[in-house]
């Protein structure tokens, strides 16, 4: 667009030298013709001056005088014309005469059309020199507005890099996720190995981490109906958390006895010479929690029981 531009500058420039150099020459032609003019119209009417004639002479002395001075003025110049025409009839010097009148005319006429002429160029001139002006200016704006226009085109650029860049990066964290939770799926499926066949032999060969998803809710599923259904199922986890409960309450018990009986010393203090050592507990019987901790998790057996009533199992 930028080389179109210049190509019609050039050509208005050239056209706009093309138009001034025809003015010029006119305005020689015309300059010409003008004092061509000038000089017939001299050679034409070349004036005589006429002689002072005496004041003293009387009025009809003096009018016969000046008639014929007059004549002898008009005759000579009418020789003249003759002379500056090149013939001697009078009627060629009165065809010159009047071909020259009309030439002056035609001159004339010329030289006013010269000027409306010029007068339209220099309108032409002046409209080309202002659309030029425009166009400059409309050039301008448009190297604005480009550059503008490239300056947010290269900040969009840079935006749509950058979130391309934590795209990848999102990408590759939820990949790595995906991968991570595959592993443990595997891992929870590998446990039922010796029951279901369809388990892959490594982690890494799990394409769908969903399917192994959907397997596995299928197989607790048929798990729990062949128990009786979801409400017995709910029963025997009830009971084994019961039972579970009371036995780690017992074993508590006994342990606490064990320990508060260590403490008191021996049974038959009458025989000091046979001491009852202190009863070293198990690491099994360490690992037993306190009264506090059984009656927190009886509590939280009470209020699972509690939720369970309303409870309704969905595959």
């Amino acid at each position: 667009m930028q080389g179109m531009l210049i190509k019609e500058e050039i050509e208005i420039t050239n056209c706009s030298k093309e138009r001034h150099a025809v003015l010029e020459e006119y305005r020689e032609r015309v300059l010409e013709r003008k004092m061509e003019l000038e000089r017939l119209e001299k050679m034409i009417f070349q004036s005589r001056p006429r002689d002072d004639f005496d004041c003293s002479r009387g009025r009809g002395q003096g009018a016969e005088d000046a008639s014929k001075d007059e004549v002898a003025r008009l005759e000579e110049t009418f020789a003249k014309l003759r002379g500056a025409t090149g013939v001697s009839r009078t009627e060629d010097v009165l065809n010159r005469f009047l071909g020259q009148r009309a030439t002056k005319d035609n001159l004339q006429k010329m030289r006013v059309a010269t000027e409306r002429e010029k007068t339209e160029l220099e309108k032409q001139r002046q409209r080309l020199v202002d659309e030029m002006e425009t166009r400059k200016f409309s050039e301008a704006r448009n190297a604005e507005q480009n550059a503008e226009e490239m300056e947010k085109l290269n900040r969009q650029i840079g935006e749509q890099r950058s979130r391309q860049l934590k795209a990848d990066t999102e990408k590759r964290r939820v990949e790595d996720l995906v991968q991570e939770i595959a592993t443990t799926l595997w891992n929870v499926w590998n446990k039922f190995r010796d029951i279901i066949d369809t388990v892959p032999e490594e982690s890494k060969k799990i394409q769908n981490p969903l399917q192994l998803i959907d397997l596995i809710n299928e197989k607790a599923t048929s798990i729990i109906e062949s128990l009786g259904g979801p409400d017995k199922y709910l029963e025997i986890l009830d009971e084994i958390s019961v039972d579970k409960l009371e036995t780690i309450s017992i074993t508590t018990t006994s342990v606490e006895g064990k320990a508060t009986r260590a403490n008191e010393g021996p049974l038959f203090p009458r025989f000091p010479s046979s001491t009852t050592p202190a009863t070293l507990l198990s690491e099994d019987e360490e690992d037993v929690p306190t009264r506090n901790n059984l009656k927190k998790q009886a509590q939280q057996l009470v209020d699972i029981k509690s939720r369970r009533k309303g409870f309704t199992f969905k595959r």
